[in-house]
């Protein structure tokens, strides 16, 4: 884990690359199961698996994001770090 505050706050805009990215990612996959969903009359599961992979998937990189969140504003509190 980061030590110093310039590294904490790199390693924060890291992650939140990383949760803007898998959003994207999942946005994509979700309109691309819902259009192969209507073109081949696939099952409403489809699209829950959809949703259901990337949170197990990309929950990792999201608690990350968390986690230096959280720590910056232990470091500094009257700061927003976005």
């Amino acid at each position: 884990m980061p030590s110093n505050q310039a590294q904490l706050e790199a390693a924060y805009r890291k992650s939140l690359r990383a949760v803007w990215h898998d959003l994207i990612f999942f946005l994509v996959c979700l309109i691309a199961a819902l259009v192969l969903r209507k073109l081949m009359s696939y099952p409403p599961m489809l699209s829950w698996l959809v949703f259901a992979v990337p949170a197990v998937v990309f929950a990792g990189d999201f608690v990350r994001f968390l986690y230096f969140r959280l720590k910056l504003s232990r470091i500094n509190p009257h700061q927003d770090p976005t």
